[in-house]
């Protein structure tokens, strides 16, 4: 499953260390500082990590102004 290939440590969650090295095998570029602010955007607690819930409750019902995660994505994180 992507999610247990993203969460190199095996710590259950997905940190912007993490998602940082995904997006680059996704050859997505982003500096680290925005992929801290989108981490941020998208953590519903705060913790600065995703457990596999959290990723999966914003894949599907979106982010909290009710946008279609597909579309909250727009570089395509996560979903690509």
């Amino acid at each position: 499953m992507c999610f247990a290939l993203m969460d190199e440590d095996g710590s259950g969650s997905i940190d912007a260390s993490e998602m940082g090295g995904a997006f680059k095998l996704l050859n997505i570029k982003m500096h680290p500082r925005e992929i801290e602010e989108l981490l941020a955007e998208v953590d519903p607690t705060g913790a600065g990590e995703l457990d596999f819930l959290e990723v999966l409750l914003q894949l599907t019902n979106g982010d909290s102004a009710g946008r279609p995660a597909a579309r909250s994505y727009a570089r395509g994180c996560l979903v690509a």
